[in-house]
């Protein structure tokens, strides 16, 4: 889980911005963190909690994107409304 400590430090622009190339993710798990972080940080303003069902819901797709080294913010797009 994103320790609410740093959600107060994060800035939703640049996290969406690093998110926009593949970074050298160690796993999958700190690329599923980096969409947890975008689907919050989207217009649509979800609750972690909110964008972590998201994830799951399209973890084939996940799994899938992480793979082929889709940009976080880009799949982010298809695992939940992101608009804007």
């Amino acid at each position: 889980m994103i320790r609410e400590q740093s959600l107060h430090t994060l800035q939703p622009g640049t996290v969406r911005r690093e998110c926009k190339v593949f970074k050298d993710y160690r796993s999958i798990d700190e690329y599923i963190e980096d969409l947890v972080l975008c689907l919050m940080f989207s217009t649509w303003h979800y609750t972690e909690e909110q964008a972590r069902q998201l994830v799951a819901d399209r973890m084939d797709y996940v799994k899938e994107a992480f793979e082929e080294r889709e940009p976080a913010d880009s799949s982010c797009s298809e695992v939940g409304y992101v608009a804007g």
